[in-house]
């Protein structure tokens, strides 16, 4: 049985959630970590400060006591600014989640008003049809129409074929020095008043050459076609009248049966879901974004510490800690040893602590790589329209391996979208499973089921005149081959009406599940 679209999306919005709740709670759990390790340091820097007042060798107290002072007004500025930025930045991150929060729930629920306009399309598209089909006026017009169009289709070719006659055979007339000659000179024609040798000379040529033949063989090629012109163009106008009395019909009917505004409305919703899933798209990256600066900042190696350990190793440059110790144990104070263990406990919190915070940042890391990458599935999908209840994926699909595989790093972000849009299909439509994707080509809905109803009044023996004559319509349709030759070209107008709007690609959004 078919797996549901639905259903697999749901599925993918869940691992993004549990990603991402699980990256949350390594971000409190980093983030305390983090202030415990600030704390470390800022105490390490303390008990620094108190061991200098007591004694210091070879430099002056007075001086690395002033160092450390700064050193530690340094720390707690440097510490402070990466605070505020913090708060900043996961402030900004709360308000962005929370507007994407609402434009998913606002693209939900669209996306549910569409899926309901698919069914009314589908439904009222019948139903117009079978009206039009079985009205007798309908019936006796299509069977006109179709006479006309094919009429016309075939004086298409018939000009179609002149068209590469002239192509073949006019460059040897263009070339012939003779005939030019003579036909320049308006041989043959009551124009022509030439006399003496040079009239006997032009007729012993004329001979030579069969001019009186291929002057009327020239003529054809070069007036013809434009003489076939103008009979399709009389044709053309005698068919769009045709047209348009069916096309008043079927307006008829769709405004009765409630197509008219159904489509207007899957419309409008279609062009709210293209905005909103542009709109989530945006939001997502600019969460990203902050999450990235939020992720370097708390990192160990992030800019704020890298500014207090370069502070630290000038000042140890000067005043080695083991110097201290040094002196500390030869002074019969015990105040200061005391002081000496306490720097050297906090050293090595310090030191303890700081592989167990690069561990915690890399596997933070890897769940936020994770879940940019579940996200990136997600948006490809939504843009895709996999999400929309005529979506479906083949019998066994399962999407929970998939997912297993990607968050063991099997595969990758790429690799997941690829296996996920080659297993994906759309349930055809009514006008796709009672033409065969016959009218695909024929861009909006009305039009689809004005071919449609035509091939059920006529006969499927003229499916594709009715085809032809729709998209002469709607602009799909156009003769002539377009062969560069020196003769006028006809243009097979067509009607400067669209007669069924614009259509975008025969749903109602950019995408094809709707």
């Amino acid at each position: 049985m078919p797996v549901p679209g639905v259903s697999v999306f749901q599925e993918l919005q869940a691992s993004l959630a549990n990603v991402r709740a699980e990256a949350s709670v390594l971000r409190d759990d980093w983030t305390k970590m983090d202030k415990q390790f600030d704390e470390l340091v800022a105490d390490r820097g303390a008990a620094l400060l108190d061991l200098a007042r007591h004694s210091l060798p070879d430099l002056s107290r007075e001086s690395i006591a002033g160092t450390l002072t700064g050193i530690q007004d340094d720390l707690r500025s440097i510490l402070t600014r990466k605070e505020l930025r913090v708060e900043e930045l996961t402030g900004q991150l709360q308000r962005l989640e929370q507007e994407r929060e609402q434009t998913a729930v606002e693209l939900a629920d669209v996306t549910a008003l569409l899926n309901e306009k698919v069914r009314q399309r589908d439904q009222l598209q019948q139903q117009v049809a079978t009206r039009l089909t079985e009205d007798p006026k309908f019936q006796h017009l299509t069977e006109q129409t179709l006479a006309s169009e094919a009429e016309l289709h075939r004086n298409e070719q018939r000009v179609e074929e002149i068209l590469r006659d002239a192509q073949e055979k006019l460059p040897a007339y263009e070339n012939s020095r003779l005939f030019q000659y003579l036909y320049k000179r308006r041989f043959g024609t009551p124009e022509y008043s030439l006399r003496g040798l040079t009239r006997r000379l032009d007729r012993w040529v004329g001979r030579l050459i069969d001019f009186q033949r291929a002057r009327r063989s020239y003529n054809f090629l070069k007036t013809t076609p434009s003489l076939m012109q103008q009979e399709v163009e009389r044709r053309h106008e005698v068919f769009d009248q045709q047209m348009e009395q069916i096309e008043l019909h079927e307006k008829h009917e769709a405004d009765d049966a409630g197509l008219t505004l159904v489509l207007d409305e899957g419309e409008r919703f279609g062009e709210q879901r293209d905005a909103l899933v542009a709109r989530l798209d945006g939001q997502k990256e600019r969460c990203h974004q902050v999450e990235q600066e939020l992720v370097k900042l708390q990192q160990s190696q992030g800019q704020f510490y890298e500014e207090a350990l370069a502070r630290f190793r000038t000042f140890l440059s000067q005043a080695e800690t083991a110097a201290l110790e040094h002196h500390a144990r030869e002074t019969p104070e015990p105040s200061d040893d005391d002081l000496v263990s306490r720097v050297k406990w906090l050293s090595t919190e310090i030191d303890e602590l700081e592989p167990q915070v690069t561990k915690l940042s890399a596997a933070y890391q890897q769940l936020e790589e994770q879940a940019t990458g579940l996200d990136f599935v997600v948006r490809r999908y939504q843009q895709s329209n996999f999400d929309s209840e005529r979506s479906s994926f083949e019998n066994g699909f399962d999407m929970d391996e998939y997912l297993d595989r990607f968050r063991k790093g099997v595969t990758d972000k790429d690799s997941l979208w690829q296996s996920i849009r080659s297993r994906q299909q759309f349930a055809p439509t009514w006008i796709e499973q009672t033409a065969g994707g016959a009218t695909n080509a024929l861009e909006h809905p009305l039009a689809q089921v004005l071919a449609q109803a035509m091939v059920q009044a006529a006969g499927a023996a003229l499916q594709q005149s009715a085809n032809r004559s729709v998209g002469r319509r709607t602009g799909h349709h156009r003769g002539g081959t377009g062969m560069p030759v020196n003769i006028p070209m006809p243009s097979f107008r067509r009607t400067n009406r669209p007669s069924f709007g614009n259509g975008r690609g025969g749903g109602f959004t950019s995408g094809k599940g709707f």
